[in-house]
């Protein structure tokens, strides 16, 4: 069910990114670029510790940041991480239901680890 969950996150959430750069302020568009950028050039361990330096004040930002590190927590292999983030990310409440983490039947709810 897990593995799910994330394959579907990954597909709504990181493969559209500059769809949602548009919600994201500026300063952290651009820093959420550079970090899938080394993501994608395979640096998974740079890509994590410069998001975990990322302290967002926006709402959405904190969600879409927890939500990449939980990603690539995932990705990692550091599954405690990885749960922990996206229940983060989900109990902020900053998604629109369309992306799947706001989705009606969580609208309300903490998720716990």
């Amino acid at each position: 069910m897990i593995r799910i969950l994330l394959a579907t996150l990954m597909f709504c959430g990181l493969s559209s990114g500059p769809l949602f750069a548009q919600e994201l302020s500026r300063n952290t568009a651009e820093r959420v670029q550079r970090v899938f950028q080394l993501q994608q050039d395979g640096e998974l361990a740079k890509a994590i510790s410069q998001l975990e330096q990322l302290k967002p004040s926006a709402k959405y930002d904190q969600a879409y940041i927890a939500r990449m590190l939980g990603i690539y927590y995932w990705q990692d292999e550091q599954v405690a991480l990885s749960k922990a983030k996206l229940a983060e990310a989900v109990n902020l409440q900053a998604f629109p239901p369309t992306t799947g983490m706001g989705n009606a039947k969580y609208a309300g709810r903490n998720i716990t680890q």
